[in-house]
């Protein structure tokens, strides 16, 4: 981690029901040192031990979604997930549950990260934040 970065990655609710679908917004805060760079936000069952690219630690288990979750970058499923940051070293971007498919996830959690990448050095990596998945 970049001393004095920032790691703030929020979002707006907590849960999603697997029934009736949703989205969880995300606003990336990574901070105006770091405007201009690419962030990539991404997704996996667990936040821990997480794994260490290029010295940074990110907190996300190397598991299939966070395979999956890079490959969906940008589309449906993660709408603004991967982009540049603005003047203000922010950025948002969202997880999207289409209603009705979400029922074998029922019962567990997401958790989402974002690291910030400029010339292919990894800068930083946030904090991350949970998603429940609610009937």
């Amino acid at each position: 981690i970049e001393k004095g970065g920032r790691r703030a990655l929020s979002r707006d609710v907590p849960g999603l029901s697997v029934t009736a679908g949703g989205a969880q917004t995300f606003e990336i805060e990574a901070g105006v040192e770091h405007a201009g760079r690419a962030v990539v936000l991404a997704g996996s069952f667990g936040f821990g031990p997480g794994f260490a690219i290029q010295g940074v630690h990110v907190p996300l288990n190397v598991d299939p979604w966070l395979i999956g979750s890079l490959d969906a970058a940008n589309g449906p499923l993660y709408p603004g997930s991967s982009g540049i940051l603005d003047a203000n070293g922010s950025a948002t971007a969202a997880f999207v549950l289409p209603p009705g498919i979400g029922a074998p996830l029922l019962g567990l959690s997401l958790y989402h990260a974002y690291v910030v990448v400029e010339h292919s050095v990894v800068h930083m990596a946030s904090n991350p934040v949970r998603l429940r998945f609610l009937p």
